[in-house]
């Protein structure tokens, strides 16, 4: 089994960037730093486009389904502070990211 990597982008419908980097960090805090089959999580911000979401890294196909399948995932989906929200995921190439994959540090 592959690892998945989920991309979701979206733009901000009903709440200013600040308030939605706050949000974000109750998340983390909370519920993203415990869901299961969840390597990773990278969160996105491009303020000046209104553009925002982030990259997932998913042990597996199950795991990524169960997220899927969430009412966390229903709520991201359906949330009225978002619009335009996209979600595309990709099996990794096990072979070459083995030769080019590495710790990525944080942003200080």
């Amino acid at each position: 089994m592959s690892m998945q990597i989920q991309i979701i982008e979206f733009e901000l419908a009903s709440i200013t960037p600040m308030e939605y980097e706050q949000h974000c960090e109750k998340l983390a805090a909370g519920v993203f730093s415990n869901l299961p089959g969840l390597l990773a999580k990278y969160w996105l911000s491009d303020p000046q486009n209104n553009r925002f979401g982030g990259v997932y890294f998913w042990r597996d196909e199950a795991a990524l389904a169960d997220y899927q399948d969430s009412p966390i995932y229903q709520g991201l989906m359906t949330n009225p502070a978002f619009r335009n929200v996209q979600s595309k995921v990709y099996s990794l190439l096990d072979m070459p990211t083995r030769y080019t994959a590495r710790t990525l540090p944080l942003a200080s």
